[in-house]
């Protein structure tokens, strides 16, 4: 029935997927310093503390990777709002606003007819 500008939503879904590549990269980053130091600690060149803080923060990544995909998702699906379909076919009778128009929530846009 309608299109929404999406030229926000595009940019913010453009953003969370850049915050998701971020994400993973620093994740494998995490996850590389966290074996290094697996393989220290047990010949004690690195001290428990410091093993425990690697494999926290590959852990810690692990979080942000999901939540990042999460905000993709979202944004995602914000972007797939910004096309009003009808959930029947038909055929717009009346529109009641035109290009350009500011519409807010509630008001009508068109009436839907059935053709049978």
């Amino acid at each position: 029935l309608f299109t929404i500008d999406d030229r926000t939503y595009r940019a913010a879904l453009e953003q969370a997927q850049a915050a998701l590549a971020r994400a993973k990269t620093q994740a494998s980053l995490a996850q590389s310093e966290a074996n290094r130091t697996d393989k220290l600690v047990h010949t004690n060149l690195v001290s428990r503390e410091e093993w425990e803080q690697r494999r926290s923060a590959a852990v810690q990544a692990q979080a942000d990777i999901r939540a990042a995909q999460a905000a993709v998702d979202a944004a995602q699906l914000n972007l797939d709002f910004t096309k009003v379909t009808a959930p029947i076919d038909g055929r717009a009778s009346r529109a009641l606003i035109t290009s350009g128009n500011l519409v807010t929530a509630g008001d009508t846009a068109s009436v839907l007819t059935t053709l049978v």
